[in-house]
């Protein structure tokens, strides 16, 4: 990443890098833990620390490159396998539109890209397994329905999504209009009809 600070050229650092314990070296305030911090949290906490070297000081900070996280998940959704996403913060002094952009790894947004859930999906026994083999269990209905927000967990690479399947499958109309308007259900699925059919129509 690199850091950047405004009418003060000199203080300009194009190249930090971030340590595999979280912790980045940035002059002059010294050793600062970045770790899980979106830009707008960085900006803040840098601020305040080049408050003692400068007075209203104005930070810019710019993320240059990404280790793309991989997320496997298997079970009732559309398209199991492994995905790999970026999660992506960046911020511009003068952007007024547009000043935090980022994408984050939660639980919903890999199923999405998974193309959605299957019809007979239980989204109250979704397990999630870390890298370092400890399983959560997640009611994902607690999130779409109540807006329990840490049922939609953020993921980290390594993380294993194991989606079961319901024995018999119910769910009303509004229902799947929840699933369909947070792209966690395709908006229509497959119909094998068995037998004759009377009449079109």
């Amino acid at each position: 990443m690199s850091v950047s600070v405004y009418a003060e050229p000199d203080l300009l650092q194009p190249e930090i890098i971030v340590r595999p314990d979280g912790y980045a070296t940035i002059d002059p305030v010294g050793e600062v833990f970045v770790e899980g911090l979106d830009i707008m949290e960085l900006t803040k906490i840098l601020e305040e620390k080049f408050k003692s070297y400068l007075n209203e000081p104005r930070i810019s900070v710019n993320i240059r490159d990404f280790n793309p996280a991989s997320i496997y998940i298997f079970g009732a959704v559309q398209k199991p396998g492994t995905y790999q996403q970026v999660t992506q913060t960046s911020k511009y002094y003068g952007d007024t539109k547009n000043p935090s952009v980022k994408t984050d790894l939660t639980l919903t947004n890999v199923i999405s890209n998974a193309g959605g859930i299957s019809i007979d999906a239980d989204l109250s026994n979704i397990k999630i397994t870390s890298a370092n083999k400890k399983e959560k269990k997640i009611d994902l209905w607690k999130f779409i329905k109540d807006g329990d927000v840490s049922q939609n967990i953020k993921l980290k690479s390594g993380d294993v999504i194991f989606v079961p399947k319901v024995d018999s499958i119910t769910i009303n109309d509004e229902d799947f209009k929840l699933l369909t308007n947070m792209s966690l259900f395709p908006a229509t699925f497959p119909v094998r009809v068995v037998g004759e059919v009377g009449a079109a129509g």
